[in-house]
């Protein structure tokens, strides 16, 4: 194929999105919606000058945030979802321009981007969920995805003389994106060195530029020592979850690894039956197969690679990434069972987000032809389309937390839960409570109470106040409150440290995240002892520091139970 259709392919895909980034303004209700107000509260925290992991604390890394910051300057009659999108994919593209000359055949080429688009693109993960909407879900994990996926690309196809400098390309972006994707990049190439598929000086000079500029960006930020001082505190909180993790992901795609180690035990069978059945025949034969069967190799540790990357939660793209196997030279260099092997192999890692893209899209279609942007939190997030049932299931969310919050906790202790996917309540409870977030927002503003505090903290997973009412978020705290994952219950006196920097503190009585009530009880005993509470709506309170004097002195019965 003609390398000119190919770079106008890659011209072409860059203009398009530049062109959505700019000009489209309404984009649909979806899960995770949480996740999508932290980068837009990181992005925010940025404009104030604030920098991440030096001012405050963030569970992945700077550059989703200030691509998110970027997307609001550069396209601001867009959303700054799609322009995250937009600006990570023009990042990818110089990868992809370089991989792309390797590519053999019009297949190849055409396939590979689908690939890239599928997993850069299409706002859909695939964990467990009966909602059809699109994904907010962590984008930084499926931006990771992608990279390893031109990483594994690289790893698979010919090698060229300049690699260290794409190789350093791309770390550099895994790093700053998500660091347990660059650890899994860097092991990669490590196997591909020992493996004899590239030399350790290009390993090793793709190493010194990561470090490089690491070392160039710090020294006046502060910024990698910060991150990796955010990552040391996080692996300690976390550390007893990360075998469970890696089961879990194993467990939830079980075919792909299945069909994986049935494909290079049937290889390894066939080559050993060939030789004598002794001792030194099964030697002989390892040896062979590791020096020789390159392909078979290669794809364990692809798809050990992507294993290891879903297991940090990726909403199933991370697996995705293991498809680079499939322009392995050797993928469909044999016929009969290797061609059929390989063929099952992709079909497994790949059908998964394919069959979930189209039955969502078609079901959003269908489903979403009548909703508002119009809404009780289109102030928080402005063209976030909502369908009217949803909104109708919002106000009964609504009634019960504001009305029977006792029998929703009873239902939680029950085992069960409104809120969480994979149930279809997830969207409305999310709905309700962000218009329970306007609402208390909007106390705050009439009762004036911005007058007690200057430096403001949310006891919740994602901060969606500072943002919307123009407040400047307390430095050293952090990004993402998340009870067992980027902080513990404290006791007292720790809580009476986090919450040091702030004069006002956001608290939730009814938040959809459980787990975020034994958070909050864990700062009660510093909250009462240092804070006055002003009452917002029933699912919010405002605490300001005792030592504002103007902060009325309520009753009890004024405040939420």
């Amino acid at each position: 194929m003609n390398i000119r259709i190919r770079m106008a392919v890659i011209a072409a895909s860059a203009i398009v999105v530049v062109l959505a980034a700019a000009t489209v303004h309404v984009i649909p209700f979806g899960r995770a919606y949480w996740d999508y107000l932290f980068v837009l509260s990181g992005a925010y925290r940025i404009s104030l000058g604030q920098v991440p992991h030096v001012d405050f604390m963030s569970p992945f890394g700077p550059l989703t945030l200030y691509l998110g910051r970027l997307a609001e300057v550069l396209f601001p009659a867009g959303q700054p979802f799609v322009g995250v999108h937009a600006l990570m994919w023009l990042l990818l593209l110089p990868a992809f321009w370089v991989l792309t000359p390797r590519l053999e055949g019009r297949l190849a080429f055409f396939g590979a981007f689908a690939i890239l688009v599928l997993m850069t693109l299409v706002p859909f993960t695939i964990d467990p969920s009966h909602v059809s909407n699109i994904s907010y879900f962590g984008l930084y994990n499926r931006f990771s995805s992608a990279l390893l996926f031109l990483l594994g690309l690289w790893y698979v196809l010919p090698k060229r003389r300049f690699d260290a400098a794409l190789l350093a390309y791309i770390l550099i972006l895994l790093f700053f994106l998500k660091v347990t994707a660059a650890l899994a990049g860097i092991v990669l190439l490590l196997c591909a060195a020992v493996l004899g598929r590239t030399t350790f000086r290009t390993v090793g000079l793709a190493g010194a530029g990561v470090v490089a500029v690491c070392i160039l960006i710090d020294l006046p930020t502060g910024l990698v020592v910060g991150y990796l001082r955010d990552l040391a505190t996080m692996a300690v909180i976390n550390e007893d979850s990360l075998l469970f993790r890696l089961a879990q992901a194993g467990y939830r795609f079980w075919a792909p690894l299945a069909v994986c180690a049935a494909f290079v035990a049937y290889e390894f069978w066939l080559d050993w039956g060939s030789r004598p059945r002794t001792l030194t025949g099964f030697r002989d034969t390892v040896a062979v197969f590791w020096r020789e069967d390159s392909f078979l190799v290669d794809a364990a540790i692809l798809v050990a690679m992507a294993l290891a990357v879903e297991s940090q939660n990726t909403g199933g793209t991370g697996l995705i990434s293991a498809t680079a196997l499939l322009f392995h030279p050797a993928a469909f260099s044999k016929r009969g069972h290797r061609f059929v092997g390989t063929v099952i192999l992709g079909v497994a890692l790949l059908l998964p987000m394919v069959d979930l893209s189209f039955q969502r899209t078609v079901r959003t279609a269908l489903r979403d032809t009548a909703g508002t942007t119009e809404h009780g939190f289109s102030a928080l997030t402005p063209g976030i389309y909502v369908n009217y049932s949803t909104l109708e299931a919002a106000r009964l969310m609504r009634r019960m937390y504001h009305d029977w919050m006792p029998l929703v906790r009873d239902v939680r202790k029950a085992g069960s839960t409104f809120e969480f996917d994979p149930a279809n309540t997830s969207l409305p409870a999310s709905v309700a409570w962000a218009e329970d977030v306007v609402d208390a927002a909007d106390v705050f503003r009439e009762k004036n109470y911005g007058q007690y505090a200057n430096q403001y903290a949310v006891l919740s997973f994602a901060d969606p106040f500072t943002r919307y009412l123009g407040l400047s978020p307390a430095k050293e705290v952090e990004l993402v409150v998340d009870h067992g994952r980027t902080v513990s219950v404290p006791d007292k006196a720790e809580a009476s440290r986090y919450l040091a920097p702030a004069d006002g503190v956001f608290v939730p009585h009814c938040d959809p995240i459980p787990r975020d009530e034994s958070l909050k009880k864990g700062f009660d005993d510093a909250l009462k002892a240092e804070f006055r509470p002003l009452p917002l709506n029933a699912c919010w309170t405002f605490y300001a520091r005792e030592r504002a004097p103007e902060a009325p002195n309520l009753p009890t019965s004024e405040l939420p139970q």
